[in-house]
């Protein structure tokens, strides 16, 4: 088990389970790979530096643009051929989480896709099989989910695919 899923945890609460397991896969930044640019993105969600895509050239990250998103932490983001989806997070305030989807091309032009479907949540994964995304687990202040959502159009719309996944 990983530091981040061991600490100031209970026994029954340290396994890497769908629980769990991704609470710190965004501590800082998500990475994605973007297929167009091949480059590396990511987003600052650092509470004193709000929402930004910064891409890196030779070794030095440069900030595009600040996010039509607002600044936030634990948000997953996955690419799927040209285009970046982010979602959800920890809000800049440290103190409210969003369940939103949002969309970009370039890094620069950011549009919202889905908004409140599936329940604010941060730490969550989120990935791309068979041309549906993919939303998973998260967790706010007071609640861990276990739950699966899906988008079959590009994360405009999301349905559950179960609420207790084991």
């Amino acid at each position: 088990a990983c530091y981040y899923c061991t600490r100031d945890r209970p026994a029954s609460q340290q396994l890497h389970n769908l629980r769990s397991y991704t609470r710190h896969t965004a501590r800082a930044h998500t990475l994605v790979t973007m297929a167009v640019i091949k480059t590396l993105l990511t987003w600052t969600s650092m509470v004193t530096a709000g929402a930004a895509a910064v891409k890196s050239y030779d070794n030095e990250w440069v900030k595009l643009q600040d996010g039509a998103f607002s600044g936030r932490e634990g948000l997953m983001a996955v690419s799927v051929g040209d285009t970046i989806f982010m979602s959800g997070g920890r809000d800049s305030a440290g103190v409210g989480f969003e369940s939103d989807v949002w969309a970009s091309e370039n890094g620069t032009e950011w549009q919202l896709l889905a908004n409140d479907q599936f329940g604010d949540r941060a730490y969550h994964s989120m990935l791309e099989m068979n041309g549906d995304l993919y939303i998973m687990a998260g967790q706010t202040f007071s609640k861990f989910y276990n739950d699966v959502w899906k988008s079959s159009d590009e994360g405009s719309t999301w349905t559950v695919a179960t609420n207790d996944a084991p």
